[in-house]
């Protein structure tokens, strides 16, 4: 099967399954100021039962999807942790946010469920085990089988149309 991931450049539009690093040593909380705010008014509204507001480094990664340019996805995170090393992983185009959504799902449960995560979070990932290339091919692996999956699934519906 031939593999193809397509490449929107630096301003198109698509659906991301990235991969941020911080480049830093020193700890940063994940949130932008807003969302930092918001989750710094929440516990105050718990006195006694605060949750740990988490922070991230150098040592740690994080997976998601975005829907968006690139630029803009470099560009949120940049605002947080200063430097970055962001890899779009696999794109998606514009009218396929449902699969990349679903594509994600299937990364955090089967690429990345039993590795550690920051506490609090489901995609920031602190495992020493775990590396940026690594994680790049256990997401490259998993798309193979789903992109499989998908041309199986459309063979048997043309067949059924046929």
């Amino acid at each position: 099967m031939f593999f193809f991931i397509l490449h929107l450049g630096k301003g198109g539009t698509m659906g991301i399954i990235y991969l941020i690093k911080p480049k830093k040593e020193q700890f940063k909380y994940i949130y932008n100021k807003t969302d930092l705010e918001k989750r710094i008014q929440k516990n105050k509204l718990r006195p006694g039962n605060e949750r740990v507001i988490p922070k991230a480094n150098f040592e740690n990664i994080k997976f998601g999807r975005f829907k968006g340019s690139k630029d803009s996805l470099y560009n949120r995170y940049k605002i947080i942790f200063d430097d970055i090393e962001l890899r779009s992983v696999i794109n998606f185009s514009d009218n396929d946010w449902e699969k990349t959504k679903e594509f994600e799902k299937i990364v955090k449960n089967r690429c990345f469920g039993n590795y550690k995560k920051l506490i609090n979070t489901l995609e920031w990932l602190d495992d020493k085990n775990l590396n940026m290339d690594i994680a790049e091919k256990l997401i490259f692996a998993e798309y193979k089988k789903y992109m499989l999956k998908d041309d199986r699934e459309n063979f048997y519906k043309h067949q059924a149309l046929a």
